[in-house]
């Protein structure tokens, strides 16, 4: 199927080789609200907010981190695994 927006086949919403990105615009996501609660809390304590998704019977977890902050999530991570 052909996405006209992009000018080549593919249904994402970008043009990267290799990540599918969908973009879902709404007024308001109960994710995103969670995150802005999440997110007064660690500013308190001087972290970086970062929401967790699990689901029962199904393995691992989704991450959601603000664009802004994924750069250091990554730093943070990658130094943490050298330890």
């Amino acid at each position: 199927m052909k996405w006209v927006g992009l000018g080549f086949d593919t249904q994402s919403d970008n043009t990267f080789k290799d990540i599918k990105v969908n973009v879902i615009r709404k007024k308001k996501h109960a994710v995103i609200s969670l995150y802005d609660k999440t997110k007064k809390l660690a500013e308190a304590e001087g972290k970086i907010p970062v929401i967790c998704l699990c689901q029962s019977h199904r393995k691992g977890f989704w991450i959601v981190v603000h664009e802004d902050d994924l750069d250091k999530v990554n730093d943070i991570r990658q130094h943490n695994n050298k330890k």
